[in-house]
């Protein structure tokens, strides 16, 4: 997971870099992100960029993330074959750096 902030807003990318991010079967420049929590989970569809190695979150769902992390709650992301817990440890330490 990685967070931009620039002049647009704060964007929040998946990375991967061993496999591909699966594409939707009816719009090859999307992909299924399954976000999770111990009380509840929901479905986003994020940009796939050329390569499909790299995600961008809409901005509804990064914002749902941050929220939960700075409020000391672990996610999980799933895409495809991929699945990574993401832990709040250090995590607001680090989003007020950029």
């Amino acid at each position: 997971m990685e967070i931009v902030k620039g002049y647009s807003g704060v964007r929040m990318y998946l990375n991967i870099y061993c496999l591909s991010f699966p594409q939707e079967l009816d719009n090859p420049f999307k992909t299924l992100v399954t976000i999770s929590n111990d009380s509840d989970s929901y479905d986003v569809l994020a940009d796939r960029f050329e390569g499909g190695q790299r995600l961008l979150l809409p901005p509804e769902a990064a914002d749902n993330i941050i929220y939960r992390l700075l409020n000391n709650q672990s996610l999980t992301i799933s895409v495809g074959r991929y699945c990574s817990e993401i832990i709040p440890e250090g995590f607001a330490k680090s989003l007020f750096k950029i």
